[in-house]
Order: C-alpha cells, then sequence, then structure tokens
C-alpha cells in the first residue's frame, strides 16, 4: 500500500503539515498472508516507501516495526 498507492506528492504534502518528530512504520502484519507477495515484492516495496518518507521528511528518525516471525 504505502509503496504503491500513496502519491509522492501527497506524501510530501502530509509529511509537511504533520511536521512529525518520528515517523513509525508498523509493515508487513496485512501482507504476511500473502506468502507469494512476502517472498517476491514484500522487500522491495518496503525499501521503496522508507527511501519516499526520508525524502519528504529529511532528517526524521523512522522506526519500522513488524510482525514477528515463525519460531
Amino acid at each position: 500500500m504505502l509503496a504503491r498507492v500513496l502519491q509522492p506528492v501527497l506524501w510530501k504534502q502530509e509529511l509537511e503539515r504533520a511536521a512529525p518528530a518520528l515517523i513509525v512504520v508498523n509493515y508487513g502484519s496485512n501482507e504476511s498472508s500473502f506468502g507469494s507477495f512476502v517472498h517476491k515484492q514484500y522487500a522491495a516495496e518496503l525499501r521503496l516507501a522508507i527511501q519516499r518518507l526520508r525524502q519528504n521528511a529529511p532528517g526524521v528518525p523512522i522506526l519500522v516495526m513488524s510482525p514477528m516471525g515463525p519460531r
């Protein structure tokens, strides 16, 4: 969702308006039930989402959270 649907221009506007001190990305819970997606696309899309956040909120720390993996 973050990498595909949200338009970069809107990201920039929203982040400027919010002026966050910290960005928390809790990513992967919904995607975890789609094994094919996780193995083929998840990493690249998460990287793209983080890249967009960094571009539009330079200097703001980003905390990335994800579901715990199986043991």
